[in-house]
């Protein structure tokens, strides 16, 4: 993979161990309110939050390590086909008298097929994560960040720009093929006095000398040696010494210009639209969208504004420029409070909406979670304020949980029979405020 979106990466780990609920060094909250008058557009904001985030350069190495793994294998298995390259046409170049067309198909048959087969599979391409990340994935440590890792490099193994990556990868090894054989075969002609023949049972002179002449030409437009009429006549079913260098050129270019320089192009073709397609942070996702609503800047309601005898909800025209929309999915869901009914959610932002259910045990905030993560929709928490209800740990723990995989912008309705004195609001408006969440209030 692309070294230089390591700090991408980093930021995609550190959502992904997010929403594994890791425990970070440095608390993802206070660093994204340290960065809200940062002058630095979003994706770079992000990025320098992610490595504020990743201070002691933890998640960063072991990026690095699988990294380095990764090109350690690759770079292995280049040189195993460079070898096997060379060794196999020192096999086929055993003999001294050859028929040129076997030693030729055998250079260039399963690679032209292969190279066909490419060609034909790109139009049609399909999203699969290959078999060889696959397996060093699987050997990662089952630790949180390492398992986070391993999904986070098969999520970008699905990208539309990886099936471009893994090309070039694959004409890489073919190229390591052809140069090992184009080196065995420039080294055995060196050393060895060899003889080219034909044979055929079904095509005369004639027909074979036509195809040499096509075949050579490309390669003599080079300044390669290529076999003429007489050559081709006189070396039916024996070859000679003296037209083996004009068959000998011939093969060398037929290698270079059929095997070696298509596969180049390919290889570069894929390395220029992988380029082309390699996207940043996506900055669609619910998660990103919260943390840049928490960098926007926005009017809230204050505790010395408020009135205790609205009967019906607070900053109503506040909340629905803040993104609310009728076009969206969305669901109401209750809270710590699962037996009050759905009628709450009605007339919130002058619209009704879904009851979902209600909360009270890890089971159901579970469903909930799924329900999110299968249907992304926005989220009216509703929660009933009873004694002295203040905003915990948990329940704030919860909150966050869902607003990281609900769509933005996530709401929360407090609900009382009474009316909520301005000092026991003020604590739940600096919580929402902290988190990019609106408030609502209905009392009575």
């Amino acid at each position: 993979m692309d070294a230089a979106r390591l700090p991408e990466r980093r930021a995609e780990l550190i959502r992904l161990l997010e929403h594994r609920q890791f425990v970070f060094r440095q608390d993802p909250l206070l660093v994204s309110q340290r960065l809200n008058d940062s002058p630095l557009p979003y994706p770079e904001r992000l990025l320098e939050r992610a490595a504020q985030i990743d201070q002691d350069g933890t998640l960063l190495n072991n990026l690095l390590r699988l990294e380095r793994r990764f090109q350690w294998v690759i770079q292995a298995l280049m040189l195993g086909w460079l070898v096997l390259g060379f060794s196999s046409l020192l096999m086929i170049l055993q003999a001294s008298s050859l028929n040129f067309f076997a030693v030729l198909v055998s250079i260039l048959g399963v690679h032209s097929v292969m190279l066909i087969l490419w060609l034909t599979v790109v139009p049609h391409r399909r999203r699969q994560v290959p078999a060889l990340p696959e397996w060093l994935l699987s050997r990662l440590p089952s630790d949180q960040i390492s398992q986070s890792v391993a999904e986070l490099y098969r999520q970008q193994l699905l990208a539309p720009n990886a099936f471009w990556y893994w090309s070039r990868i694959s004409h890489q090894f073919w190229l390591f093929t052809l140069s090992g054989m184009m080196l065995a075969l420039l080294g055995m002609l060196t050393i060895r006095q060899y003889t080219f023949n034909w044979q055929s049972t079904l095509l005369d002179a004639r027909l074979l000398n036509q195809w040499v002449q096509a075949l050579g030409w490309l390669p003599s437009q080079l300044g390669f040696a290529t076999p003429s009429a007489d050559s081709v006549r006189s070396s039916q079913l024996h070859g000679t010494t003296i037209v083996a260098r004009e068959w000998a050129g011939l093969l060398i270019g037929s290698l270079l210009v059929y095997g070696i320089v298509p596969r180049s192009m390919a290889w570069l073709v894929s390395w220029l639209l992988g380029r082309q397609q390699q996207a940043g942070l996506n900055l669609e996702l619910p998660y990103y969208q919260h943390i840049i609503q928490r960098w926007t800047p926005k009017i809230v309601d204050s505790a010395e504004n408020y009135r205790p005898d609205a009967t019906a909800l607070a900053s109503t025209k506040q909340d629905v420029s803040q993104g609310f929309s009728l076009h969206t999915r969305r669901l109401a869901v209750l809270l710590e409070s699962p037996d009050i009914q759905g009628l709450w959610a009605r007339d919130i932002d002058g619209t009704d909406w879904p009851f979902w259910g209600g909360v009270e045990d890890r089971e159901q905030f579970q469903r909930l979670k799924n329900e999110l993560q299968s249907h992304p929709s926005q989220v009216m928490a509703g929660l009933e304020l009873r004694g002295q209800t203040v905003p915990d740990r948990g329940l704030l723990r919860q909150l966050e949980q869902l607003q990281a995989i609900s769509l933005p912008p996530m709401g929360l309705l407090l609900l009382s029979e009474t009316a909520i004195p301005p000092e026991r609001l003020l604590p739940w408006q600096e919580a929402c405020t902290a988190r990019g969440l609106s408030l609502f209030v209905r009392e009575g």
